[in-house]
């Protein structure tokens, strides 16, 4: 690899855990992660990384949450030039689906022998 051979730029703006006690620029509420996602495109960015969060910060893997991300893409303020990766990478454990999720009873072995 040089310094000619192209490069993807990626970028999550919040990181997993980081709060805004580490850096006060995180954003936390999707108009934050919008302003966010524009910067990393106009830096020559072309992917963005994003971790839910809710409106104080926590890290989230609320489908709602995920939702209010995604409507930034609605919107079109995710649009190209950036391609979007929603992550749930959060440290702890990592909530299961709800038992009337149609998913539910094939993905997990713990639904099928009720342990």
């Amino acid at each position: 690899m040089s310094l000619d051979d192209p490069v993807i730029i990626t970028r999550a703006p919040s990181g997993a855990l980081a709060g805004r006690e580490q850096c006060p620029a995180i954003p936390y509420t999707p108009a934050e992660y919008a302003a966010e996602a524009r910067r990393i495109a106009d830096e020559g960015g072309v992917m963005v990384h994003l971790h839910a969060r809710r409106p104080d910060g926590t890290p989230s893997h609320a489908v709602e949450d995920y939702r209010s991300l995604a409507s930034l893409i609605d919107m079109g303020l995710l649009a190209p030039p950036l391609a979007v990766s929603f992550v749930m990478g959060v440290l702890g454990e990592i909530p299961p689906p709800p038992a009337t999720s149609p998913r539910w009873p094939r993905t997990c072995p713990r639904a099928r022998t009720g342990a």
